[in-house]
């Protein structure tokens, strides 16, 4: 009778801990939800105006959005396309050029337009950056 006891408690403590693992699985994708990702993609050669985009996407985050910055909920990525795998995530993005993106979970919107239309205004390029992560939120 001991025994017979015995096997089912035992298989149900062995059960508990995979519980537990793929409880902290799901979990750690929904947290991966969470975050917004800002990608600016360029190409190797570029000209001041992009160069401009790119430093003033950066001010724009740390400026607006310092403690989402800090603790890893917004990400700025900056990947040139003509390097490594950065063409692959770029086609995955749906994206096939020079491009400004804010990613959150299936949201994107693409703010390249705008930022290099106010490159010459950087504090309105910076308030287009702005917009477009909280149109994300």
């Amino acid at each position: 009778m001991k025994n017979f006891l015995f096997i089912p408690v035992m298989l149900l403590i062995m059960l508990l801990p995979d519980q537990n693992i793929k409880a902290q699985v799901s979990e750690s994708k929904s947290e991966e939800k969470d975050i917004i990702e800002v990608y600016y993609f360029h190409v190797t050669r570029r000209c001041m105006t992009c160069k401009t985009v790119e430093a003033e996407t950066g001010k724009a985050i740390n400026e607006y959005f310092p403690e989402k910055v800090k603790d890893g909920t917004i990400v700025y990525k900056v990947l040139n396309l003509e390097e490594g795998d950065n063409e692959k995530i770029a086609e995955g993005l749906g994206v096939s050029g020079q491009t400004l993106l804010v990613k959150h979970g299936d949201k994107q919107v693409d703010i390249t337009n705008k930022a290099f239309m106010n490159a010459s205004d950087p504090e309105r390029l910076r308030r287009q950056v702005k917009a477009g992560i909280e149109s994300v939120l």
